[in-house]
C-alpha cells in the first residue's frame, strides 16, 4: 500500500508528460502536427505520386477525412525503410503503413537491388479482408505477407501486456509498432485508466529471446509501450528518440 502511495507522484508526471507532449488533444499540438502534415502531403504528391494515389484511393475505402497526421507517417516511414534498408520488417498491426512499407521496399529492389520483405500481423480479419488486401496493389504484394492472429494477455510483475497469439520469432532489421489494437472487451479486461492500461508486449517477447539486437524499432504514439520497452532494454539502447511533429518513438538496438 505504501508503495503504490509512493508512485502516485511519478505516475501523475508520466501522464501529464504524456497529456501535454505526446498526445494530440490541444489547439497548439493540433496545429503545429496540421501544419506539418500539409507540407508533407505535398512532399508526397511531388516526389511519390504513385504512392500518394495509392493512399488516397485507400483513404476512401476506409472513409478517412480529417487524419492530420497520415501523410506525416507516410513521409516518416518512406524516409526510415529508405536510410536503413531493411531485409525483414516486422508490422505490428496492417493498414495504410504497410503500403507505405511495400512501395519503398519496390523502390529498394529497383534501385539497390536489395530484396526486402515485410511480415505484417493483424488482429481484425474482416478489417484485414474488406479494407486491405482487396485494395492492395498487386505489384506490391510480393513485397509483404499478410497474416491475422488473435491476441494474448500476458502479465508481468510491471503491468499487463498484450500481444499477438501467433507471430514469427525470428531476426528482424526493423520492426514498426501499431497495434495490436488495445480495446477492454476485446482483451476482457476490466475498464482501466491511464495507469493500469496495458501496453504492447510483443517487443519485449523478441526482447526475451534476443532478437532485438542491431534492429530499429518504432513505437507509434504508444507511450507506456515506450516506456515500459525503455525501463526493460535500457542497457541494450544504443540510441532514443522521440519524433514529436510524427508521433513516433525511434529505438535503436
Amino acid at each position: 500500500m505504501f508503495l503504490k502511495f509512493f508512485n502516485i507522484p511519478k505516475q501523475i508526471t508520466i501522464h501529464f508528460i504524456s497529456l501535454f507532449y505526446y498526445s494530440n488533444k490541444f489547439f497548439y499540438q493540433k496545429k503545429i502536427r496540421s501544419w506539418h502534415n500539409t507540407q508533407c502531403e505535398q512532399y508526397i504528391l511531388t516526389h511519390h505520386p504513385n504512392l500518394y494515389n495509392l493512399i488516397i484511393k485507400l483513404r476512401k475505402v476506409l472513409r478517412q477525412k480529417n487524419d492530420i497526421k497520415i501523410w506525416s507517417d507516410t513521409k516518416f516511414l518512406l524516409n526510415i525503410y529508405i536510410h536503413n534498408k531493411p531485409q525483414k520488417t516486422l508490422e505490428l498491426g496492417s493498414g495504410i503503413s504497410s503500403i507505405v512499407f511495400a512501395y519503398a521496399a519496390n523502390i529498394l529492389k529497383e534501385k539497390h537491388s536489395i530484396n526486402s520483405k515485410i511480415y505484417s500481423l493483424e488482429q481484425n480479419k474482416s478489417y484485414l479482408d474488406t479494407y486491405i488486401l482487396p485494395y492492395f496493389p498487386d505489384y506490391l504484394k510480393e513485397y509483404i505477407d499478410f497474416n491475422c492472429t488473435t491476441l494474448k494477455n500476458s502479465n508481468y510483475k510491471f503491468g499487463v501486456g498484450i500481444s499477438y497469439l501467433k507471430k514469427d520469432l525470428q531476426k528482424y532489421d526493423l520492426i514498426y509498432c501499431d497495434g495490436p489494437k488495445i480495446n477492454n472487451k476485446l482483451n476482457k479486461l476490466k475498464k482501466y485508466n491511464f495507469f493500469s492500461k496495458p501496453f504492447c508486449s510483443d517487443l519485449l517477447d523478441l526482447y526475451y529471446n534476443g532478437l532485438l539486437q542491431d534492429c530499429t524499432v518504432l513505437i507509434d504514439q504508444r507511450y507506456l509501450t515506450y516506456l515500459t520497452l525503455k525501463r526493460i532494454t535500457l542497457t541494450n539502447i544504443l540510441k532514443k528518440k522521440y519524433f514529436y511533429l510524427s508521433r513516433k518513438f525511434y529505438l535503436k538496438y
